[in-house]
């Protein structure tokens, strides 16, 4: 049966719709992460891990889980597998003589649900731990919305970028996306990144690294880029494009500000609220110099400070003016009805059988100009609103634990304050 990692988090107050955490989980034998999913709310946990797909056979994992704004983070590390000390758990029963050759039927807890004819029964030896694991059924959706969550890391090497795109759901076919990614200089010049990464099928995250011999990463602007004709060959794709970004050995924005973006054109269509870098606001900052977002074939351009910043943070201009050079759809003027005019006509009656003729002035139809298809993006922006001014924060932590496979508890180490809290299953 498939082993689950279920990872909780308890004893904090991250637990809002703008607090997102990733979780991240290694082989022990391993020096890096794999990313298991980003853009997570606390509402999305306990959390789900299938290791069997991910590391194959794994005995030991270290695992980590962290929070976008705060930085708040947890981990510690689990063993799966049999130990040199082997503990039966309280949800399996065991007779005082288990030998190689003996079989046992585990108790199962209320957690485990059974029919009243089916009595499971495991057998116990030296090497094996009895066990009772649910396995939950991964249905992979067809004609459903997946949200890919975009992930990238800058660092020195000239400079090189690390993509990593996170799906929402587990993928039934490979899928590749597309895109031209814009990182800026220190001196206002514009360097476009053309690069693609594939998701394949049965997986959730994919990544890709593209290097770039002839840009030196001390002239790179930190913390501001952006992600332009954005193409995927599986439909029903949304992106977040912002979902997580780190410029390594390069400083953190000061804070954000929230800021109102006002649509193009005058046609009703809201303002947005975004959160920008405090940075973006100074002299030569995208902000500071007007220019806009493309959001749902929508422009709109940099108006004031204000707002709540409830559309998530932008760290990047899609438009530098409203021109449909940049995609932005024509505004389209409409020409009001003029108001009919009554005419009078005179009669010969004795003011009692009057003819009154009433003619209207033909009405008008607006002229609609055809809009010829442009390329574009479905840009979601569900990462928290980060303000210079923040809320005391409960500490994050995570409960650790494996159920029912026999294990050794681990030594957890905190990390900011945090604890952990895992199941295997």
């Amino acid at each position: 049966m498939a082993q689950f990692a279920e990872i909780s988090l308890t004893n904090t107050n991250l637990t809002g719709s703008t607090n997102f955490f990733s979780v991240n989980i290694k082989d022990c034998a391993d020096s890096n992460y794999t990313t298991i999913a980003t853009g997570l709310t606390y509402s999305d946990f306990p959390y789900l891990v299938n290791l069997d797909e991910i590391f194959g056979s794994i005995n030991c994992y270290d695992y980590q889980v962290s929070e976008s704004v705060s930085r708040l983070s947890c981990q510690g590390q689990e063993y799966t597998g049999v130990t040199p000390s082997v503990t039966v758990t309280p949800s399996v029963t065991t007779t005082p003589t288990v030998t190689p050759s003996v079989t046992t039927t585990p108790t199962v807890t209320p957690s485990v649900t059974t029919t009243p004819t089916v009595t499971p029964s495991v057998t116990t030896t030296p090497t094996v731990t009895p066990s009772v694991t649910t396995t939950p059924t991964v249905t992979p959706s067809s004609g459903v919305e997946t949200l890919i969550s975009f992930g990238v890391v800058y660092s020195s090497g000239s400079t090189v970028a690390t993509y990593t795109f996170t799906s929402n759901r587990i993928l039934d076919e490979d899928v590749t996306i597309t895109f031209k990614n814009t990182i800026f200089k220190n001196n206002g010049d514009e360097v476009e990144i053309d690069s693609s990464v594939t998701i394949l099928r049965n997986t959730r995250v994919g990544s890709n690294s593209v290097t770039l011999n002839n840009v030196d990463y001390l002239d790179i602007k930190p913390y501001e880029l952006t992600y332009k004709d954005i193409n995927s060959n599986k439909p029903d794709v949304i992106y977040d494009k912002y979902s997580e970004v780190t410029y390594e050995e390069k400083p953190e924005p000061v804070g954000y500000t929230n800021y109102i973006f006002d649509p193009c054109c005058d046609d009703g269509t809201s303002p947005l609220n975004l959160s920008v870098t405090q940075e973006s606001l100074q002299t030569g900052g995208w902000v500071n110099l007007g220019y806009g977002v493309l959001i749902d074939r929508v422009c709109y351009i940099a108006s004031r400070q204000g707002g709540d910043g409830s559309d998530g943070v932008y760290l990047g201009p899609d438009i530098k003016t409203c021109s449909n050079i940049y995609g932005c759809i024509p505004c389209q003027s409409v020409t009001p009805t003029p108001t009919p005019t009554i005419t009078i006509t005179p009669s010969s009656c004795d003011g009692v059988d009057c003819d009154v003729e009433v003619t209207p002035y033909p009405s008008t139809t607006p002229t609609q100009t055809l809009i010829t298809p442009l390329s574009c993006d479905v840009d979601v922006t569900p990462i928290p609103t980060s303000t210079p001014t923040q809320t005391l924060i409960t500490p994050l932590s995570c409960d650790v634990g494996v159920t029912p496979i026999p294990t050794s508890t681990p030594t957890q180490t905190i990390i900011s304050n945090l604890e952990c809290d895992v199941d295997v299953n």
